[in-house]
């Protein structure tokens, strides 16, 4: 990276603009190009990216999840269209998302609607998935046109295939089509019910009203609390609370050891969206956030010391450490210590 800023000014961008009038063949090495050009200079990125896009669209179509992942960087970087968690608060210019929407328009619809109409498990797909998701935002309309052409008789048969248990790129499909085709999506996911093993939490995302009688039936759904998915665990047990609160405060209960793995956890950034969390529990599982606490092995909560460090988690994790004063126990122990270390949590 040193060398390759020393040397930016004095790129000559016309022999940028020859290269991209006759590209190579693989537009894994344009990538490169390109993503070098997003740290040096920019401008000339944008202007090279543009003539460049009919030639990335046809490429890409040919098939899209494989050749997709091959521009990663152009569209996380050159374009600031990179996963929110890699991005923050950052949004794409003005001249990105021009030539972001210009580039997805150049995508072959119908291929694109035909590859999600035949979903894979490999990490390639997986992959896919997060390129579908930049189209997306960059674009929704295109998107909308791409999920109105997918074919839901095939669909409906490789969705079959997966079963008993849905990968999460099937359920991901069923998703698209639920964006632009509700009713088929929620009778395709509601024709297999009697054929589920367990409940995936896309699933779940889908279809809270299917999934409480999956629950009732006894079948397991993890919420993915010993990994941190707060948030969405929240978004869930509030969806499903709208139609059956005391089956959705039974499924908190049921979490309680993703629960305690997950406060216990030393991961890094573990409390990102907790309080969201937290404030599900208290009104869908009132007292369950106590019981949690009280069941923290020694050590577990002296070791939030690291994220009460942290200006932008501490006010997930700091009404935990009060909580935890009001029991005996080692999480009192330590909660009254951490108080004595960070004197603004007495306020």
């Amino acid at each position: 990276m040193p060398l390759i800023t020393r040397v930016g000014h004095a790129y000559d961008p016309d022999a940028f603009h020859a290269l991209a009038a006759n590209p190579p063949a693989n537009i894994q090495a344009i990538d490169e190009l390109l993503s070098t050009l997003a740290y040096t200079q920019r401008d000339l990125g944008f202007a090279v990216f543009e003539q460049l896009t009919p030639n990335l669209g046809t490429a890409i179509s040919r098939n899209p999840p494989a050749e997709s992942q091959k521009i990663f960087r152009t569209w996380a970087f050159l374009l600031g269209y990179a996963p929110r968690f890699l991005r923050g608060r950052h949004a794409p210019d003005a001249t990105a998302r021009r030539l972001a929407k210009k580039f997805v328009r150049t995508l072959d619809s119908d291929q694109f609607a035909a590859t999600l109409s035949h979903p894979h498990t490999d990490l390639t797909w997986q992959n896919f998935c997060g390129f579908i998701e930049f189209m997306k935002e960059i674009d929704p309309v295109s998107f909308k046109a791409i999920a109105n052409r997918m074919d839901v008789a095939q669909l409906t048969t490789e969705f079959e295939r997966s079963l008993p248990t849905p990968s999460r790129c099937h359920l991901y499909a069923v998703d698209i089509l639920r964006e632009a085709r509700s009713d088929e999506a929620q009778a395709l996911l509601e024709r297999f019910e009697e054929r589920y093993a367990a409940i995936d939490p896309f699933l779940a995302y889908m279809a809270p009203e299917l999934t409480i009688r999956l629950l009732r039936r006894g079948l397991p759904l993890d919420l993915g609390l010993h990994s941190h998915d707060w948030k969405f665990a929240a978004i869930l047990v509030d969806s499903i609370a709208v139609h059956d609160p005391k089956t959705a405060c039974e499924l908190a209960v049921a979490n309680r050891p993703g629960f305690i793995a997950g406060l216990s956890s030393k991961a890094t950034d573990p409390f990102d969206n907790l309080s969201a969390w937290v404030h599900t529990c208290d009104e869908h599982a009132p007292g369950l956030v106590d019981e949690v606490i009280r069941q923290l092995s020694a050590g577990a909560v002296a070791a939030w010391a690291p994220e009460l460090r942290k200006r932008n988690r501490k006010h997930e994790i700091a009404p935990l450490v009060q909580r935890a004063t009001a029991f005996r126990g080692p999480a009192a122990d330590e909660a009254y210590e951490l108080i004595r270390r960070f004197p603004s949590l007495r306020r």
